[in-house]
């Protein structure tokens, strides 16, 4: 038993520095397209703090925008048990991490921690970070964003810049998020698309459901664009009713 738990533990440690190194390689191997890029970098150079949004499912190559940044970033990562790896993931690419899922307004009975996560991003984002956050994370519906991002834009005024990614080489799981994992093949093609930023409109009285419908919308449509652009099947959200479901756990 002793011996299993001492294999356990070493995987846990090497298991972040593996798939971080995977990440670099294929960003090194692929040749990638940016579309959007500038709209991004004008919104870099601004060095207002934004917050990214990205699919579960698309979350793999985010760090590797991590050099792109010009302010310090922080990444909302579940509390899930798979949380603490993708924490070690991305702190590798110098990003630091808050714990947690963005709070729900519609259900605050259930929000485990949700309320104090949104206010350890809103409190990063006062000091300046950056925040990425998956709002169909950590565990679905499929494209279908909560409502967390919405609250946090709708408390600090930044906008939000939906960011998607394809391949024309990986597997797609059969996961809840039908997750993408590229293949390093030399000459093999990916591209970033970098959505329309999307601000409350009316300061921070904007309805929320609004804005919640605004981030789903653009990113499904960056996210299918992307795979399109690469030859891939686009993916469908989750039927509405999951979503329903979801917010009724």
């Amino acid at each position: 038993m002793a011996r299993k738990t001492s294999q356990n533990s070493f995987l846990a440690r090497l298991g972040p520095f593996l798939l971080a190194g995977y990440i670099r390689l294929i960003h090194r191997t692929l040749r990638w397209r940016y579309d959007g890029l500038e709209q991004y970098k004008a919104l870099l150079d601004s060095g207002e703090p934004y917050i990214c949004a990205a699919w579960h499912s698309r979350l793999l190559m985010l760090p590797a925008l991590a050099p792109l940044q010009k302010a310090p970033a922080t990444v909302l990562v579940s509390e899930h048990r798979d949380g603490e790896v993708i924490a070690r993931i991305v702190r590798q690419f110098g990003l630091e991490v808050r714990r947690g899922s963005a709070a729900d307004p519609r259900k605050p009975e259930k929000n485990k921690g949700g309320a104090a996560a949104l206010r350890a991003l809103k409190k990063a984002m006062d000091e300046g970070y950056t925040v990425g956050i998956t709002p169909d994370g950590p565990r679905g519906p499929r494209q279908r964003a909560h409502a967390g991002i919405a609250q946090l834009s709708r408390l600090t005024g930044a906008p939000i810049v939906p960011i998607a990614y394809s391949v024309k080489r990986g597997k797609t799981f059969s996961s809840w998020d039908r997750f993408l994992l590229p293949f390093p093949l030399p000459f093999s093609r990916g591209i970033f698309v970098f959505g329309d930023p999307i601000l409350p409109v009316e300061g921070r009285d904007t309805d929320p459901e609004w804005l919640r419908q605004r981030v789903e919308d653009e990113l499904n449509r960056i996210t299918e664009k992307a795979d399109r652009e690469m030859g891939r099947e686009p993916l469908d959200p989750a039927p509405i009713g999951h979503l329903k479901e979801a917010n009724a756990r």
